[in-house]
């Protein structure tokens, strides 16, 4: 649904060919197919770069031989200046499969050859190309929201007085945050080593390795269980010092299949 109102809304399309009656030709050919499009020109790839910085645009139709520049020279330099990625599609005079890979190696969204252009082509063409640069905007956003997300996260987490650390599926630390210095230990020391590294586990209570790397569902879920903590000094006696603990697991699957089977899984522990 997302997909048709992008469409329906007029998109601005800059042509940077050096032929006026190729340009018409572009422009007959989308006013014939009814597409909702404002029309931008540049004679050579120099005054092309500059309609770029200074319009928005959605989608650029380039000739394959610029006075000044040739498609595949237009595409790099485009790409430099250009922080957007506008689409970029290359129409050329000629047929030239070699040419065609080449130019959608170096960034551009398709490529056309005027010989056999046709309306309903190059508006499939521009719209694929428009869509695809809107889903790859979307997703550019995502991935910056989650890492701003995640920042945040570790921030608090590394910040916190609270010891927390997170096994991976083998049960070995593969995060403790700094408060576990409290305690005597550097986190960097115990990454890769089995809790026991730390963790008392020489009490009568054999299973509590497993009822730490838990699965946080139903009754396997693991609250407030009292666990000594193995101070590390250099001289002296070790102390055991008594802390409660509540962990639970991490994986992308339901409730229900965690229930079912036994694959991999990671702990978060606090």
């Amino acid at each position: 649904m997302r997909m048709n109102s992008l469409m329906e809304s007029k998109l601005d399309i800059l042509i940077i060919d050096d032929d006026e009656t190729d340009r018409q030709q572009v422009q007959r050919l989308l006013d014939d197919e009814g597409m909702n499009v404002s029309i931008h020109e540049a004679e050579d790839c120099s005054s092309g770069i500059e309609k770029i910085k200074s319009t928005k645009i959605d989608c650029v139709l380039i000739d394959y031989k610029l006075p000044d520049a040739t498609g595949l020279e237009v595409l790099e330099k485009l790409r430099i200046v250009d922080r957007s990625n506008v689409p970029l599609i290359l129409l050329t005079g000629f047929d030239d499969v070699k040419l065609a890979t080449e130019v959608m190696k170096k960034g551009a969204s398709d490529f056309l050859s005027k010989r056999k252009l046709h309306g309903v082509d190059l508006v499939r063409s521009i719209k694929k190309a428009v869509q695809v640069r809107s889903f790859e905007k979307k997703v550019y956003a995502a991935e910056q929201a989650l890492a701003e997300s995640e920042k945040t996260y570790r921030t608090i987490v590394e910040t916190v007085s609270d010891v927390i650390f997170r096994l991976g599926s083998d049960k070995k630390v593969e995060y403790i945050n700094p408060a576990i210095r409290f305690f005597g230990y550097d986190p960097g020391e115990l990454i890769g080593h089995s809790i026991d590294k730390f963790i008392d586990v020489s009490s009568d209570d054999q299973d509590l390795i497993s009822k730490i790397a838990t699965q946080s569902v139903g009754p396997l879920a693991t609250s407030n269980m009292e666990v000594n903590i193995k101070e590390s000094i250099i001289e002296g006696e070790k102390r055991l010092i008594p802390v409660l603990m509540d962990a639970f697991g991490l994986w992308d699957v339901s409730d229900e299949e965690v229930f079912k089977n036994n694959g991999e899984k990671n702990y978060m522990i606090s």
